[in-house]
């Protein structure tokens, strides 16, 4: 029946387009690695107030302080080898009232358990250009990991490394969705495969499909899994662009099953279907947004 797909464009519903788009658990949890590490990075690591204050004017001036509350975070633990452990210092967050020609601001800073009250007038410096950044002199704008670039520079290869993992399956996926959407269907035929690994007797073979459009030949790879057995002459259903034939893929390749009705389209499914396939990445890609812009 996926032979008789309807002719491009092609109406394409929204579960299955959900579903081409986002689902597959490793695609899901990569996408999920990636928005935590972002956010991690943007509101733990990247410290990006004390970058305005390292790289713009300061200026200095009196504030009040109004509240001074434990937060949840600490220092850390120090492990002496000996079974022997210090707890870390907690941290407080310090809140504070000041004002720049007239104009009132109110801001917090971080810092461990400091002996200060409200009678104390406190340094605040804050940026000339942007008077609303500020510090109490001393401390920090808010929550970061200690120890310099050593952590920043981990947690930013972690996040090169899962979002070259994201960007990689939804490039391949916004190609096979532009391939259902508007590609023609052939029959294409396995002109040869290559072993490329063997493991615990799990074979992964690169196939060579051949196939034939307007009397010229054209070849699309595939590298199935050991389960996939795949013989020479065999074939399979391809879809291919029609002005590039050699962008095509294997049907079978898509991450979506597709059903067709009596009338020859698709078949759409359940509403809870698209939600789900799709909540994952929409969310993380909130979280990231709405990090980025708090922490600008």
């Amino acid at each position: 029946m996926l032979n008789e797909l309807p002719p491009p464009p092609r109406k394409i519903p929204s579960d299955i387009k959900a579903k081409c788009l986002f689902s597959g658990f490793r695609y899901q949890v990569s996408f999920l690695f990636l928005a935590f590490s972002i956010v991690f990075f943007l509101v733990f690591a990247f410290d990006y107030p004390s970058l305005l204050f390292y790289t713009g004017s300061v200026e200095t001036t009196t504030g009040t302080l109004v509240d001074k509350k434990k937060t949840m975070f600490s220092t850390g633990h120090i492990n002496f080898g000996s079974g022997l452990a210090r707890p870390g210092q907690p941290i407080y967050k310090y809140a504070y009232l000041y004002s720049i020609m007239g104009k009132p601001y109110k801001a917090s800073s971080v810092a461990i358990d400091r002996p200060i009250d409200k009678k104390t007038p406190l340094v605040v410096e804050y940026l000339k250009n942007r008077p609303s950044v500020s510090r109490i002199k001393g401390m920090s704008p808010g929550h970061h990991l200690s120890g310099g670039l050593a952590p920043i520079a981990l947690i930013s290869v972690i996040i090169l490394i899962a979002l070259s993992a994201v960007y990689s399956m939804t490039g391949k996926r916004v190609r096979l969705y532009r391939l259902l959407k508007s590609g023609l269907t052939t029959t294409g035929t396995v002109k040869s495969k290559k072993l490329l690994s063997r493991s615990s007797g799990k074979e992964w073979y690169e196939v060579v499909y051949d196939f034939m459009v307007n009397e010229h030949h054209y070849q699309v790879k595939d590298m199935p899994y050991y389960t996939d057995r795949v013989e020479i002459g065999e074939q399979r259903t391809l879809l291919y662009d029609r002005k590039n034939p050699h962008k095509a893929a294997l049907l079978d390749n898509l991450p979506c099953s597709i059903t067709l009705g009596e009338s020859g389209q698709i078949m759409s499914g359940s509403l809870l279907s698209t939600v789900t396939n799709s909540l994952i990445p929409v969310t993380s890609m909130i979280f990231i947004i709405i990090s980025i812009y708090l922490e600008s």
